[in-house]
């Protein structure tokens, strides 16, 4: 991050050199997570990977292996830019990076592209509200 905190993010890829698209989701619940076929879940990266796509699970800010401290969504809009902007700048991606989730994990795609960065090219979040 711009601040110099690292975060936890786990990649997985696809088979070949690449480039490759990628699909990031950024999550507090715990990217390792025990809960079999939840959102985080390591089938999911080797579901999109077998695809084509290189897929990020990344602890948000201060989360489980994530370093700093966990503000909220406060943190969530640099956060979300920045990962973004990292992901599309890595070696086996073409820059063109979406993500992925539900609940928090969809509020942290809002969030992102509310700071409008240059390779985020898709967001589907799943989000609901009971208020």
């Amino acid at each position: 991050m711009r601040d110099g905190v690292e975060l936890a993010t786990e990649v997985y890829l696809p088979p070949g050199e690449g480039p490759f698209p990628v699909i990031l989701q950024r999550t507090p619940y715990n990217r390792r997570s025990p809960s079999p076929g939840s959102d985080c879940d390591a089938a999911v990266g080797r579901y999109f990977a077998a695809r084509g796509y290189a897929l990020l699970n990344q602890d948000t800010r201060g989360r489980y292996r994530s370093g700093g401290e966990f503000d909220a969504m406060r943190q969530e809009p640099p956060d979300g830019y920045d990962a973004v902007e990292w992901a599309a700048a890595q070696p086996w991606s073409n820059g063109k990076v979406g993500m992925i989730g539900g609940s928090y994990v969809g509020l942290t795609q809002w969030q992102a592209a509310s700071e409008n960065p240059q390779h985020h090219h898709a967001i589907p979040p799943q989000y609901r509200s009971s208020h």
